[in-house]
């Protein structure tokens, strides 16, 4: 209507304090009518838009609009959502208004119409990563959207899971998070390529993917071995560890651990008896060539009626196993697949690993720490697998954990 044109000129100027005026455009469209029979579109235009409204992505149809108005064409992704969204400039009048009221400083935040899309990082049932660009500072990031009608929950959990692991310097740091009707988006920090990419460059003049050097390995596995620790001693079990959610930062040769999406709490709940009670947690989740024997089993290895940490959690560090045989052999650890539109290592199967590592041992793939601290990862039996203590005293590790033991985290000790 246009008193709402009329309120959002009055603010503009409120706003820019006297030294810019609103104007206030009324436009008659074909399609749509009022009382009169005219259709009534106001779009309000000023210096202070970008001021106060961001620089918008898209293109100049992207305006602050009351009323009806015909079908915008293919726009960008701040349009797309906005159109498709609760709008997002009503989100900036608000934020404008409790900045003014409550005078607080500190960083500016980063504004989804501030944000210009430069490649798809990937694609699939969760929804799509793409690599887009801070506008204002230049800055890149990583913005992964789902669907909140097919995946509302699981970006909940994702969402509340790395914002509060967000601070290890070896998780993906969760920038911001936003909601619209149709979407949810979640903007991390960019990093260059996944540790599937990075082993897959490895690949030799005759097609096959040799490996990284054992040094690299150890650095990468170091730097996931502290996530995990850290995750794990948090009571959360990640349950989806593979090189695709494993990233690697180029500037600092860091892995990151990244997707917490099945991430899941194992610490006890209480009960309306008031009862410490384990969570109720589907182990068969994940992605099938990385998961153990035991997930596809719902009941521990001991006696009990909970499920013990330990047990759940072992999967993790198996998958751990799995990443690094395929750091070390490239193709040699399992094989290399072609499935939606890329290519994919996956490891050799839980069996058949040792005898994978014993073949390499012999014509001297694998040195004699990697193939110790691979097998003790890989173990059929949880009680027999490595953990991170075992890590901690691997030979392999020893000289990435002494340069990237992560300076200023509190790691809490692991429950009884």
């Amino acid at each position: 209507p246009p008193e709402l044109a009329e309120l959002l000129a009055h603010v503009l100027e409120e706003a820019s304090e006297a030294d810019v005026a609103a104007r206030v455009r009324t436009e008659t469209a074909g399609s749509g009518s009022n009382r009169s029979g005219k259709s009534m579109v106001h779009t309000v235009s000023s210096s202070v838009l970008n001021n106060l409204f961001g620089t918008i992505v898209g293109g100049e149809h992207f305006d602050v609009q009351a009323g009806p108005r015909e079908k915008v064409q293919r726009a960008e992704l701040a349009a797309f959502m906005f159109f498709r969204g609760m709008g997002e400039q009503l989100q900036r009048l608000h934020l404008y208004f409790r900045r003014s009221w409550r005078r607080q400083g500190g960083s500016r935040k980063v504004l989804l119409s501030n944000l210009r899309t430069e490649a798809t990082l990937g694609v699939g049932g969760f929804g799509k990563v793409l690599k887009v660009e801070d506008v204002r500072s230049g800055t890149s990031y990583a913005l992964k959207l789902q669907c909140r009608n097919k995946t509302t929950k699981q970006a909940v959990r994702e969402a509340q899971a790395l914002s509060a692991a967000s601070l290890h310097p070896y998780i993906v740091q969760l920038v911001q998070i936003f909601r619209t009707s149709a979407f949810y988006g979640i903007l991390m920090e960019f990093c260059d390529k996944d540790l599937n990419k990075r082993i897959l460059e490895t690949e030799s003049v005759c097609g096959r993917v040799e490996g990284l050097p054992p040094s690299i390995c150890a650095r990468y596995t170091a730097c996931v071995m502290f996530a995990l620790e850290y995750l794990h001693n948090n009571c959360i079990v990640f349950r989806d560890l593979k090189p695709e959610n494993v990233l690697i930062l180029v500037k600092d040769d860091y892995a990151k651990l990244t997707d917490f999406g099945l991430a899941r709490t194992v610490a006890k709940e209480v009960s309306e008896e008031g009862e410490l009670r384990a969570p109720r947690i589907s182990m068969a989740a994940g992605t099938l060539g990385f998961m153990s024997s035991e997930a596809f089993n719902g009941n521990p290895e001991h006696d009990g009626e909970e499920q013990d940490v330990r047990w759940i959690t072992a999967r993790d560090w198996y998958s751990l196993g799995c990443c690094l045989l395929l750091m070390v052999l490239g193709e040699g650890g399992g094989r290399k697949v072609y499935a939606a539109k890329r290519h994919v290592l996956l490891p050799a199967p839980q069996g058949e690993i040792l005898d994978v590592l014993l073949k390499s041992m012999d014509v001297d793939l694998i040195t004699d720490d990697a193939f110790d601290l691979v097998s003790s990862l890989t173990a059929a039996q949880v009680t027999d697998r490595a953990d991170a203590s075992t890590c901690r005293s691997s030979a392999f590790l020893k000289e990435a954990i002494a340069e990237l033991e992560p300076v200023g985290i509190e790691v809490p000790a692991p429950e009884a």
